[in-house]
């Protein structure tokens, strides 16, 4: 089902906000290799204390338009919280937004018949990782991908089973 940005956000907030998984196909390459255009992604609601650094937190831009980035900054100044995100593939990060944008946060990557939790083990590792590393990710993406496979395939990525929370 193909649907216009507002009412992408509208059930986007309906369904978070009911506490459901929400589940869609990724659109973009800024997040390559990580996440891929055509990657089902699967989107847990969250409170606002609820990402930390590396995640790829989903959320509303000023714009009004919805993104998912890893998040690789807290900033705590006198005006409150910042959260600083980034796609994985670009050079800058993204304008800062407020811990009240964020909608949720990708725990799941469908891909390739396989499944990538991204919330546990190894992943969330890498995750971490990623972001401490990803300003200078213009000079790690001819290996990410490489690499990004050879942790899939040490990992044993069982088939996809889709369970319910």
């Amino acid at each position: 089902m193909n649907v216009n940005r507002a009412d992408f956000l509208e059930l986007s907030r309906e369904i978070l906000g009911r506490g459901a998984l929400l589940r869609f196909r990724a659109r973009g390459t800024s997040m390559h290799p990580f996440i891929e255009s055509g990657d089902i992604l699967v989107i847990e609601p969250v409170n606002d204390t609820g990402v930390n650094i590396g995640d790829v937190v989903f959320y509303r831009r000023f714009d009004g338009t919805l993104t998912a980035h890893r998040l690789v900054k807290v900033d705590y100044g006198k005006d409150g919280t910042v959260l600083i995100t980034k796609g994985d593939s670009l050079d800058y990060t993204d304008p800062p937004i407020q811990p009240g944008q964020v909608l949720g946060k990708v725990i799941r990557v469908e891909k390739d018949g396989h499944c990538v939790r991204l919330d546990s083990g190894i992943n969330r590792v890498v995750n971490r990782t990623w972001a401490r590393i990803s300003p200078m990710s213009w000079w790690l993406r001819p290996i990410a991908r490489p690499a990004w496979r050879l942790i899939r395939n040490l990992c044993k990525i069982n088939p996809i089973h889709y369970t319910e929370k």
